[in-house]
Formats: C-alpha cells, sequence, structure tokens
C-alpha cells in the first residue's frame, strides 16, 4: 500500500495531476486504518507519517501546489488525533509531545521560501499558522486531562517550544496576531496544570517553571520592542503576564489552607517585576500602575485565607510593595515625565494601608494603626516636598504631585482622626482639619484642596445635623452653657466660618458657591447649637429634653426670645457685609420667630397680657417691613 501510495505521487508529478495526488494522499493517510491490528507501534507510526508527510511537501514544492501541503498537515492531525485516543497515557505523553514538535517543525520549515510570496503565500501561512495552533491544542489537552496529564517540566519545555516557534513563524510570514495567540494558549495550559499531583507537595519548584514562559514573552517583545510587529508582541506579553492571575486562582482553589504563602506571592510578585520593566523600558506610568494593580489584586486575595498568628508572614507582603511603588518616581528620573507613575505612587499607601488595617488591628489596636497613619501622613508630605524638588520646571506638573500627595496626606490624616479618637471629637478633628485645607488651598492656589475642605466640612456638618447617636456620646452634665455642647457644634461652626472666609478667595471655589454654602452651614449649626442650650437649660436628668411647645411659658418664650435675637443678629451681619443671602436667612428666621409667637406664646397669657403683646407684635411687624424694604429687596443694591 505504501508503494502504490509512491506511484500515485511519481505519476502526479510526471503528469502534473493534482487529483492524482489527492488520491495518493488520502489512500497513504488511510493505509494505518486499513491495517490496524489495535497494537500499539508508535515508533513504526511516527517513521511512516514523517515519510509520508515528506513526500507530500516534495510533490508540493515540486509543481506548486501548496494546498497539497495543508491537506497533508490535516491528515496527519487526524491520524495523530486517532491514535491519542486509543492509545495516549501519562507514559507516552512526552514522546507524543516531542512527536508533535516534529511533525509542526517538517510542516513549518519544509514549504521553503518560495511559498512565503506570489499568490501562494496565504496557503503556506495557513499551514504554519495551523502547524502551531495545533500543537498548543495540545498542550491545551494534556494539561487538563488527568489520564495523560504532563509533568511541568515537561509541559513547560514544550510550551517555550512552541512560543519560540510562534515567533519565528510570525516574523516569517507577519503573522502578528499568532504571538498574542500563543501568549493565551501558554497561559490556559499553565493555568489548566495546577492539580493536587504538583501543588502543594512541589508547588515552589511548578510555579518558578510557570515563570518561564512568561520571561520567553517578556523577551520576544523585548527583542522586537522597535520593530514593526511591536504591538502584537506587547500584547503577547500582557497577556502572558497578566493571565498568571489566572494560575494564581488555581492554586488558591486546589489549595484551600494555602501556606506558606511566601512561593505564590514571589510567584505574582516576579510577573510584577516584568511589567514594571516594561514599564521602565517605555517610560509609561500606565505600566507602573498595572504592575501594583496586579500585585495588589493577588494581595487581595491571599488576605481573604488570612489567619490572625500569621501576620508576621503577611506584613512583608504589604509593607514592601507599598514601599517599592511609592519610591519609583524618585528613584527613576525616566519616570517623573508621567503622571501615572506619580499616580502609582501617590496610590501605593493608600490602597495597601486598608490591608494593614483590617489585619492588624486585633492584635495592634488602634493605638498603633492611629501613629501608623499619622506617620504615613507625614511621609507623604515630605514625598509631597520631594515631589516638588525633583520635578522639573514645569509649573502644572509640580501643581498635579503638590495636589496630588497633598490628598494622600488630607486622607491619612483625615482617617488618623476615627482611628485615634472617637465621638464629637471625629467630627471636631474633621472641621478643624477643612479650615486648614482652605487656608492651604489658597497659599497654593488648587482648586483640588478647596473641594476637599469642603467635602471635609459637608461630613462633619451631617455628623452634627443627622447623627442621632451624638446625644447619647456623653450623659447631660450640671454646667448649663459651658458644657461639651458648646465646644461639639461651636468648633465646627467657626471652622465653617474660617473655610467659608479663606475660600471666598479662591476663584474655583467662589465659582462652585463654596463660601456661601459653608456660611449657610455654620448658621444651621450655630442655630441647632442655640437651641440645644436652650433644652439643656430647662432639662432635668441625664438627658436632653427637646419641648418647643409643652414646656411653660417661660421656656416657650426663652425658644421665641433666642429666636428672634438670632434673626436680628443675622440681619445686622447681612447689613453691615452687604450679603443679600444672610439678610434672606434674617427675614426666613424671623418670620419663624413671629409665626411662633403669634401663633402659639400668645395664647399662653392672659387677656390683657395678651392685647398688648398683639399691639406690641404689630409695632415689631412693621419695625420689620421697613428692615426689609430697606435692606433684604431694596432697589440698586446688592
Amino acid at each position: 500500500m505504501g508503494l502504490v501510495t509512491v506511484v500515485a505521487g511519481l505519476l502526479a508529478v510526471r503528469r502534473q495531476s493534482f487529483v492524482l495526488a489527492v488520491i495518493g494522499l488520502v489512500g497513504g493517510f488511510f493505509t494505518p486504518y486499513l491495517l490496524s491490528t489495535n497494537e500499539d507501534h508508535p515508533i513504526g507510526l511516527l517513521a511512516y507519517v514523517l515519510l509520508l508527510d515528506l513526500g507530500v511537501l516534495a510533490v508540493g514544492r515540486k509543481r506548486a501546489w501548496f494546498s497539497l501541503p495543508l491537506l497533508g498537515l490535516l491528515g496527519s492531525a487526524t491520524l495523530y488525533a486517532g491514535w491519542a485516543a486509543q492509545h495516549l497515557d501519562g507514559t507516552k505523553t512526552p514522546y507524543a509531545l516531542i512527536a508533535a514538535i516534529v511533525v509542526a517543525c517538517l510542516f513549518i520549515l519544509g514549504l521553503g521560501r518560495e511559498a512565503e510570496g506570489g499568490e501562494h503565500k496565504d496557503l503556506a501561512a495557513t499551514t504554519s499558522v495551523l502547524a502551531i495552533t495545533a500543537s498548543f491544542l495540545l498542550a491545551f489537552a494534556v494539561s487538563g486531562q488527568s489520564t495523560f496529564r504532563a509533568s511541568p517540566v515537561v509541559l513547560v519545555s514544550y510550551l517555550l517550544i512552541l512560543t519560540a516557534g510562534a515567533f519565528f513563524v510570525s516574523r516569517r510570514i507577519g503573522a502578528a496576531p499568532l504571538v498574542p495567540a500563543a501568549a493565551g494558549f501558554t497561559v490556559g495550559s499553565l493555568a489548566w496544570r495546577v492539580a493536587s499531583d504538583a501543588f502543594p507537595s512541589q508547588r515552589a519548584f511548578t510555579l518558578a517553571l510557570f515563570t518561564l514562559p512568561s520571561i520567553g514573552f517578556f523577551l520576544i517583545w523585548w527583542l522586537g520592542h522597535e520593530t514593526k510587529h511591536t504591538s502584537s508582541n506587547r500584547l503577547g506579553a500582557s497577556i502572558a503576564l497578566f493571565g498568571t492571575y489566572l494560575v494564581f486562582l488555581r492554586v488558591l482553589d486546589v489549595e484551600p489552607h494555602l501556606e506558606p504563602v511566601l512561593p505564590v506571592w514571589l510567584f505574582a510578585a516576579a510577573h510584577a517585576l516584568l511589567v514594571l520593566c516594561v514599564g521602565a523600558i517605555l517610560f509609561s506610568g500606565a505600566w507602573i500602575l498595572a504592575a501594583q494593580g496586579y500585585l495588589f489584586a493577588v494581595l487581595l486575595a491571599l488576605t481573604s485565607r488570612f489567619e490572625q498568628p500569621r501576620l508576621p508572614e503577611y506584613l512583608p507582603l504589604i509593607l514592601i510593595p507599598m514601599a517599592v511603588f511609592w519610591a519609583l518616581p524618585f528613584l527613576s528620573p525616566r519616570l517623573r515625565s508621567d503622571r501615572l507613575s506619580w499616580l502609582s505612587s501617590a496610590a501605593a499607601p493608600v490602597v495597601h494601608f486598608p490591608i494593614l488595617y483590617v489585619l492588624a488591628k486585633p492584635s495592634w489596636g488602634t493605638d498603633r494603626l492611629g501613629a501608623a497613619s499619622v506617620v504615613f501622613g507625614a511621609l507623604a508630605l515630605i514625598a509631597l516636598r520631594r515631589s516638588m524638588s525633583v520635578q522639573s520646571g514645569d509649573a502644572e506638573e509640580k501643581r498635579f504631585s503638590t495636589a496630588l500627595f497633598g490628598a494622600v496626606t488630607l486622607l491619612f490624616l483625615t482617617a488618623a482622626i476615627p482611628i485615634l479618637l472617637d465621638k464629637e471629637w471625629i467630627t471636631v478633628g474633621w472641621a478643624l482639619e477643612s479650615a486648614a485645607l482652605a487656608w492651604l488651598a489658597i497659599r497654593i492656589r488648587e482648586d483640588g484642596l478647596a473641594k476637599a475642605s469642603a467635602a471635609l466640612a459637608g461630613a462633619a456638618f451631617v455628623r452634627l445635623a443627622v447623627n442621632p447617636a451624638l446625644w447619647g456620646y456623653h450623659p447631660r452634665g450640671a454646667t448649663p452653657v459651658f458644657n461639651w455642647y458648646l465646644y461639639t457644634f461651636g468648633i465646627p461652626a467657626a471652622a465653617f466660618l474660617l473655610s467659608a472666609y479663606w475660600l471666598n478667595q479662591s476663584e474655583g471655589a467662589r465659582a462652585l458657591r463654596l463660601p456661601e454654602l459653608l456660611r449657610l452651614a455654620a448658621g444651621i449649626v450655630f442655630f441647632v447649637l442655640l437651641n440645644v442650650e436652650i433644652a439643656d437649660f430647662y432639662s432635668t436628668g441625664p438627658h436632653l429634653d427637646f419641648r418647643l411647645s409643652g414646656g411653660g411659658l417661660a421656656q416657650d418664650m426663652t425658644y421665641s426670645l433666642a429666636w428672634g435675637l438670632f434673626a436680628l443678629g443675622l440681619l445686622f451681619l447681612g447689613i453691615t457685609r452687604s450679603s443679600k443671602a444672610t439678610r434672606a436667612a434674617a427675614l426666613a428666621v424671623l418670620l419663624l420667630t413671629i409665626g411662633k409667637v403669634f401663633l402659639h406664646d400668645l395664647w399662653d397669657l392672659g387677656a390683657l397680657y395678651r392685647v398688648g403683646s398683639i399691639v406690641g407684635l404689630a409695632v415689631a411687624l412693621l419695625a420689620v417691613s421697613f428692615l426689609t424694604q430697606r435692606f433684604v429687596f431694596p432697589r440698586n443694591r446688592p
């Protein structure tokens, strides 16, 4: 039957008959099936297939029938798949992979240079791409099937050879997408190969082997990053480097109780380092930021398996990446021109500190963590000054770094307040910090700091105005007026006024009407404080008792008198400062007071006193009408 196939090939060449060549090829590939005895003779079968493929390639090159090698490749793959389905097992897997490499190389190299040009180049390219793709599919198959699973050494060696082949084919025929596709197949094969036979018994060695293909794709990109294929090679490196996160997740899935975590973290750190190298070569902060995101995602997944006694084991995994990414722009002059590298530096302590807080709080307590937050804030302030000194003369870049590290400083100092303090002191601290930020915003002319100041003031205002837990912070004291309510409400209100005064000098803050909002918040807080102090004065027992009605004539009139004086004070401020908003607010409070007096307070008086009070109220209304026309809604007055 082999002789028949050879004669058919010779006649096809002599007579230039493509159909006869196809008939001979089909007969040649059917011969093993027709003569099968269900016995396994892999070496003889491989030798037969290689001889048949050599004949197919010879005939195809002789007569320029480049569809014939494609048919030969499909026949070889079909024959190989049939043999594997019946005879392949774990002991034969290495030899099967070697056979696949030999057959693939034969079809890649056997077409010759003449097949790369002219009208037949697409057929030649398709044959080469299919040869590589079929080999990668085999790697994926032997990685997942437990019956013939390849050892990590064999699999990684096979994938490295295929990676080199994919790179060679992509350069030879211009098939740029082949490298990214090879990276995807490689990552999938490695992730599929993670199984209980290698983990945890050979975890460190296996993960070290699994790093080699990623290094290979990195070298492919590095060696050709200045060629026309740089985009596809960079994409391949990205898939290989970031795709290993799937390998990491598979390890966590196979090992529910991962111990120790260091080998797995080092595997991820090695890939993050390769990503950093890409960023350093390209001077790209985006790659630096991506490296940090990759390692941070690994850290998050590891901490989900955290156990408290293992804190010393986890601390280096948190602190080392934080220090490295924080320091990179200061150590590398070439990274300072990219804002994303500065963003990565500023983000490093911000994203890692919450993990440190969650893991260390049970053993460290709030005092040490609060001190750590203050230390990080101080380091961020030092980084701010350092970034300004290492930056170029570009004012815009200096403003960006100043705002960035200023925000980090603010964030850590803001976080330190609730960590170290509690109850009303959190509100007081945030309000004072808001005033400090407003002062800093006009010193360095940064609108972002003004917005941060307003945001902090808003958080303090919410804690004062709509926080029901506020009234349970402390029991009511025996001393009226000079009590904890006075500083809890008074200090934030004063801080809001200071913030409004400073932010009024900022065009950006004025455009957003931040000073007006802060003054409004201060007025509301002062008004609440006024009512709280009155309620405290008339309350008995350990709890504050608000009674705007039913507390007796003295208490009702005290509220009304205080509201009226408050309204007159606001009106005086609005007149002296030419503030229409303040004058309008004074009118609103005054109308509220008059309504309370007329609808509620007067009915508790006797008839004669009620008549006199109504007359007095009428005079007061005339006075309010005059003041309103004169100062609140005047013509030609701001």
